[in-house]
């Protein structure tokens, strides 16, 4: 089922920050009347990548991150459950185990850095 969602409102500090800007644009623009939209979008974020680090932007998306973390230990859980019912040796089951187990873990983390 698909649920819309709207996006909150900007902040003050974001409207703020997106009017100086649009005002460097406008400047920007005055010296260079061929700048384009293209220009601009690309300006912005050649700009986005340049500050990512500087205020602790991830470079991977978090949700991405989750979604491969999720699958890491799905697949060990159900690694570790074929070796169980195949009557494999308890060492591999072990691993297989810990590994998925491991894997909700870092998930966990991950979710509980980000907020």
């Amino acid at each position: 089922m698909y649920v819309p969602t709207t996006p909150p409102p900007p902040s003050r500090r974001a409207r703020e920050l997106g009017e100086r800007m649009a005002e460097l644009i406008r400047i920007f623009r005055e010296n260079d009347p061929d700048l384009n939209l293209l220009d601009v979008r690309q300006a912005m974020k050649v700009a986005e990548a340049d500050v990512r680090s500087e205020i602790g932007g991830a470079a991977v998306s978090t949700s991405l991150m989750v979604a491969l973390l999720i699958g890491l230990a799905v697949a060990g859980l159900l690694f570790a459950l074929v070796l169980y019912r195949t009557g494999m040796n308890s060492s591999i089951l072990l691993c297989a185990a810990i590994a998925g187990i491991a894997a909700i873990v870092i998930v966990v983390a991950v979710i509980a850095s980000r907020r």
